[in-house]
């Protein structure tokens, strides 16, 4: 009793700060703050405050990748594999949020960052596609910031909590609670959470996908310079 307590409380915790009020409104905000800075058309900064800005794109931009890496290729895996449910749940409903968050905030700061490093009406068709990248990047994570993450944490915690109240909480991977199939309350919060988890691995795998071909274009245009 004493653990699944602990674990009710945990939850609890977990839904206080993951709230509108917190988390949500900090995402709406870092979006605000980004087309602001794209909307605004400043003079020309002096070398070093390129320089910076420079530093802070590269930065943010590698911030965001290797966080997407890690959680898709080490973290994840590793967790899903050797963590009890119930104990991969409790932790997902913290790094959920953050990773999301994370995301949101670096590809925020590559994106104003890229367009002080270059103006808008120097674009030409390479930039305006490392730009349609970033905004594909900042739009999944956004969606996964004010749509998806509460949904799925919200079924993952009520799927998981039905798994130890029958104890099966114990099992590390994928599971399939044959008491629980005939619980249609159950079964509609396990579909939620699989659905909207899959939707959630989809965008971040767009993400991926986007941030790699903006990659692609910036090590060709360093390779451009060199030569």
């Amino acid at each position: 009793m004493g653990g699944m307590n602990g674990l009710r409380i945990a939850i609890c915790e977990a839904g206080q700060w993951f709230s509108f009020r917190h988390y949500q409104a900090l995402c709406v905000a870092i979006i605000v703050a980004v087309i602001g800075t794209l909307t605004y058309e400043g003079p020309q900064g002096p070398a070093s405050s390129l320089y910076f800005h420079g530093m802070i794109h590269v930065g943010s931009f590698a911030a965001c990748l290797g966080a997407q890496l890690w959680v898709v290729l080490v973290a994840g895996m590793t967790m899903f594999f050797i963590l009890p449910r119930h104990v991969f749940g409790k932790l997902q409903t913290f790094l959920f949020p953050m990773f999301f968050l994370w995301c949101l905030a670096s590809t925020g700061l590559a994106l104003s960052t890229f367009s002080s490093l270059y103006p808008l009406q120097t674009w030409d068709r390479t930039h305006r596609t490392q730009i349609v990248c970033l905004l594909i990047s900042i739009t999944t994570s956004f969606i996964n910031c004010i749509v998806l993450a509460p949904l799925i944490i919200e079924s993952m915690v009520k799927t998981f909590q039905f798994e130890v109240d029958v104890g099966a909480g114990h099992i590390v991977g994928h599971a399939v609670v044959r008491e629980l199939l005939e619980n249609p309350e159950y079964v509609r919060s396990y579909s939620k959470f699989r659905r909207c988890h899959s939707v959630s691995a989809l965008l971040n795998v767009i993400s991926l996908l986007a941030n790699f071909v903006y990659l692609h274009y910036f090590v060709s245009r360093i390779i451009q310079s060199v030569d």
